[in-house]
């Protein structure tokens, strides 16, 4: 235990003195706008081994290859065609503020695409293929007519964040900044993820706009139906007045509930 206090001491230590440090161009662009990643809690057995207790205590450091949302593989596995509707959206802080919120203002309101789910390493755990699912709602017209066809770059090892980026320079990056997920249990289980959200659609030069997002969904299934239901909400705020670190009680100018249901495609 007192080596894992000291790891874990040790990597608090980095992540202040080295978060989130801009690569690329792109990067120097639009890390002025963003706060440092934070720990949050994440829900695991009680007789997690100290590695993997490790790696969950360092999910919100940045660089450190957190881990992603674990879904159970028996469930989950493989490939799925996604239908996504959304069920209603309300406009709290009034009509102009929602517009403001961009591309997520004006996402369709039925989206068919697929996705798929790649083992984790641990034998029992899947995550999503997030560059695999971008692409595929973009194809769809998920994100508008300036990302269709658009490619996208995602690593399991840091799956933090995902890009689209069009052949005419529009470009999407969501950075994950907090997550939360509950220990799957039967039937069902729920995750939260804070986000930011950095949109470009004139290309590099152009200034993005910035936007931060909590998502939130709970997955449902019945043991003996190829089906999983989810309900999601998500909430889109105007971080130059709530920020990044915690979105808890900020208003947000847009929230879209949506309902999703993911099948089996046919052969």
């Amino acid at each position: 235990m007192r080596l894992l206090q000291s790891a874990l001491h040790s990597l608090l230590v980095l992540s202040c003195t080295n978060a989130l440090a801009p690569t690329t161009r792109r990067d120097m662009l639009l890390s002025s706008t963003v706060t440092a990643a934070t720990l949050w809690p994440l829900s695991a057995p009680a007789a997690d081994a100290p590695a993997e207790s490790l790696r969950k205590a360092a999910s919100g450091l940045p660089g450190l290859g957190p881990p992603d949302v674990l879904f159970p593989a028996a469930v989950f596995k493989g490939r799925w065609r996604v239908a996504r509707t959304v069920a209603g959206r309300t406009e709290p802080l009034g009509a102009a503020a929602a517009a403001a919120a961009g591309l997520l203002a004006t996402s369709p309101e039925a989206e068919s695409y697929e996705t798929r789910f790649l083992d984790y390493g641990d034998g029992e755990h899947v995550v999503i293929d997030r560059a695999f699912e971008a692409e595929s709602r973009s194809r769809a017209g998920g994100y508008g007519a300036g990302f269709q066809n658009a490619n996208a770059r995602w690593e399991p090892s840091n799956p933090n964040v995902c890009t689209l980026e069009s052949a005419t320079g529009a470009f999407l990056e969501l950075k994950v900044t907090k997550r939360s997920f509950e220990t799957p249990g039967p039937g069902g289980f729920g995750s939260s993820e804070y986000s930011r959200i950095a949109v470009a659609q004139g290309g590099g030069a152009a200034v993005p706009q910035i936007l931060a997002r909590r998502l939130q969904t709970r997955y449902r299934w019945e043991s003996d139906a190829p089906v999983i239901e989810a309900l999601e909400i998500q909430n889109v705020y105007d971080p130059q007045a709530t920020g990044f670190a915690d979105l808890n009680g900020a208003q947000p100018e847009l929230v879209v509930k949506s309902r999703i249901r993911l099948e089996r495609p046919a052969r």
